[in-house]
This record gives C-alpha cells, structure tokens and sequence, in this order.
C-alpha cells in the first residue's frame, strides 16, 4: 500500500453536537461543538452516528474506529421559556463561524430539536 492508499483510505465526517443545558435563571444555554473525526476501517457516513458514540463511550476497539477527534466549540444555543412556549437564539462563538451559524442555523436547530425534544 503506497502513500495515496493510506491517505484515501481515511474517512472525515464533521458532526455538531450540543452540551448539557447551562441553567442560568429561566434560560438554558447550549454549547455547540463541532466534531471532526477522522477515522479507518469504516465509513462514519454510513454508520450511525450513535453507534460510534456508544463505541466511544464504552471503548470497544476505539482506537481502531476513530484516528483522530478535533473537538471546537462553534456557537452558543440560548432557550428562553416565555410562558407556554421556547425562543431560541443562536451566536457564533468566534467570527471565523459567523457565516457558518448564520447559513445553517435552522439546520442546527432542527438537530437540537430532534435530540432534544420538549
């Protein structure tokens, strides 16, 4: 196996994924972390992303699943109870994300909502 072959045969996947709730007063807030994992022997598109959590948690063959894991947090996720229902607000937390958070905002929202039901 040559040089190329190696490199090609790493795989990148990015996933965004929220903290635990920062209570502070009514408000909860999130932290956004941008997760990019670079791994060998499998395609993290086309596995569960929760399988490889619960690989990683339980520490099954980690190391021959993920090569490497950068983890940054990218933005805060505020949520603000206002009697019945939730306001969301959402702010990169470096400018070098700004452009990032506001295109994919709802997108970001939408996975929160999804992982965090009311």
């Amino acid at each position: 196996m040559d040089g190329m072959e190696i490199i090609n045969s790493f795989k990148k996947e990015t996933i965004y994924e929220f903290s635990e709730a920062i209570p502070i007063l009514n408000d909860r807030i999130y932290i956004i972390f941008k997760i990019d994992i670079i791994s060998i022997d499998m395609n993290p598109s086309k596995t569960r992303i929760k399988k490889i959590k619960e690989r990683i948690k339980n520490n099954e063959n980690a190391k021959n699943l993920i090569s490497h894991m950068d983890i940054e947090p990218i933005a805060y996720l505020l949520k603000t109870e206002k009697g019945n229902e939730y306001d969301y607000q959402m702010e990169s937390i470096d400018e070098k994300y700004d452009s990032f958070v506001e295109k994919n905002k709802n997108e970001l929202l939408e996975k929160f909502l999804e992982d965090n039901p009311i």
